[in-house]
């Protein structure tokens, strides 16, 4: 049995979700800021790298550190993610449960977490800045050595241009670059007050005692003028882009990206049908354009749910990428035919429920996919996904196959001569 959060509402338009499981001897509370994904990404990105550099009440990393081993080891850390066409920042505080010490944690690891957000330094912040101005440039650039992630990455871009999908979470150079101190300070604000928020937290938990904290964080942060969350961007079908770009490198990447033709999230017939075509070992683009034919070192597709995307990408050869190409197109269509078996389907199911099982092990896991049923999805309990799951026919996988239009393909190759 996977256990299921309950949620309730706070003033100033947030939502609480908790679950309290004695099963576990720690407490994950996650914080989920939404904002409109643009171009300014990388402010944003910067904020989240500066508020893991110290607090008021703990100015360094030393002294952050140095908290959190008072605290039995309480750990924050902050993350950005794409929701739809939306921005989440994703702060985060594990501390051990409280019933299980003689004294309780997580009321300061709670507080740490506040003053992450709303609490910086006094002192110092220009040069944390520029600090995390350098580390995050570094990072940007590195991208291009990661050649899948950079083929992901221009290929999302391609595909999605004039769309704010276009942008990465984590910015871009040159928005990272000219971003001020005044600038990051403004993110920290809007979060707090303007942000669409979702507090998710699970564990060995009192769910009335962090009903009551979440509240009174909430009332701290002064919400008001909530921003709007952007809608999904309709997109008409059109001639499919075809992308050709150069590296130094051995081998090739190819990225086929597939767009929901009635746009708005992944419907769970949508993400049985991608995991059909390319979700494992089982799926059609492993067993045929990888072990039969020997057209990919590694070949898979993977859903943007919120966005309605399914994206197929392989390590192939250079002399493989068209034929490579052209066979990873047959098994999408070949699926929307309704080419698929009743063996495709039950390996698709077993590995889904056993991923679902995974994740009840583990309270990230479990928060994981609350938060994204509560940002993209239906709001469907476990239960209720594994029963849909069960009872969702080949003839509804291979409808929703045939709701996709290849719009983008995208290859990475090696240089010539290189």
């Amino acid at each position: 049995m996977i256990p299921e959060f309950s949620s309730r509402a706070l003033d100033g338009g947030a939502r609480l979700h908790t679950l309290s499981d004695p099963r576990f001897k720690e407490v994950f509370v996650q914080a989920g800021f939404r904002i409109p994904l643009g171009a300014d990404a990388g402010v944003v990105a910067l904020c989240a790298a500066t508020m893991l550099r110290g607090t008021r009440s703990c100015p360094d990393t030393t002294a952050l550190a140095r908290r959190g081993e008072e605290l039995y080891g309480a750990r924050v850390d902050a993350s950005l993610t794409r929701s739809g066409e939306n921005l989440g920042l994703l702060l985060s505080v594990s501390s051990v449960a409280g019933c299980r010490l003689p004294d309780d944690p997580l009321p300061g690891a709670l507080a740490l977490l506040e003053e992450v957000l709303m609490d910086p330094p006094t002192i110092g912040n220009t040069e944390i800045l520029e600090e995390e101005r350098a580390h995050h440039l570094n990072y940007l650039r590195s991208l291009r050595d990661d050649r899948g992630a950079w083929a992901r990455h221009r290929a999302l871009q391609v595909m999605c241009e004039g769309e704010p999908y276009q942008f990465d979470p984590q910015g871009d150079e040159e928005t990272v670059a000219a971003a001020t101190q005044e600038d990051v300070e403004a993110v920290r604000g809007r979060m707090a007050s303007n942000a669409s928020l979702d507090i998710l937290a699970a564990g060995d938990l009192d769910a009335e005692a962090m009903a009551q904290w979440a509240a009174g964080w909430t009332d701290r942060m002064g919400r008001s003028d909530l921003e709007a969350l952007a809608e999904p961007v309709p997109v008409e079908p059109g001639a499919v882009r075809t992308v050709e770009e150069s590296v130094v490198a051995e081998q090739a990447r190819l990225v086929l990206g597939y767009r929901k033709e009635a746009g708005g999230p992944l419907t769970l017939a949508d993400r049985v049908a991608a995991q059909v075509v390319g979700g494992g070992p089982t799926s059609k683009l492993f067993r045929e354009v990888r072990e039969k034919k020997s057209l990919a070192y590694s070949i898979y597709a993977s859903g943007h749910r919120g966005k309605g995307l399914v994206m197929v990408e392989g390590g192939v050869s250079a002399e493989s990428a068209e034929e490579a190409c052209a066979e990873a197109q047959l098994q999408w269509t070949e699926t929307a035919d309704g080419r698929i078996t009743e063996e495709e389907l039950g390996d698709v199911r077993r590995a889904w429920i056993r991923g679902l099982n995974r994740a009840a092990d583990r309270p990230a896991g479990l928060l994981a996919r609350a938060r994204m049923e509560a940002w993209v999805g239906t709001g469907a309990s476990p239960a209720e996904e594994v029963a849909a799951l069960e009872t969702v026919t080949l003839d509804q996988v291979a409808e929703a196959a045939g709701g996709f239009t290849l719009d983008t393909v995208f290859r990475l190759v090696p240089e010539a001569g290189a």
